[in-house]
């Protein structure tokens, strides 16, 4: 499985930064995903921006009115490296 210029960061992630992500991502906004998991709107946005520093990565695009998933791939030369 190839990795995304991770290797070293992914013993930092915890389950719940990839469930906070998740949820996100399934709720489609900050805000309906803090309704769903209790939580207030800016701690969700918090962890999610930290999950992005962590792994280098920019996972959400964020305007005003709109959250969408970035096209992350896997760097090729990943691979090699194997």
């Amino acid at each position: 499985m190839p990795a995304v210029h991770v290797a070293r960061a992914t013993m930092e992630l915890s389950l719940d930064d990839l469930a906070t992500f998740a949820e996100v991502v399934h709720a489609g906004s900050f805000s309906e995903a803090a309704r769903r998991l209790g939580r207030p709107r800016q701690s969700i946005h918090r962890q999610v921006a930290a999950l992005e520093t962590r792994l280098g990565l920019q996972l959400l695009e964020r305007t005003t009115r709109r959250l969408r998933v970035t096209g992350v791939k896997p760097d090729p030369q990943d691979a090699d490296r194997a």
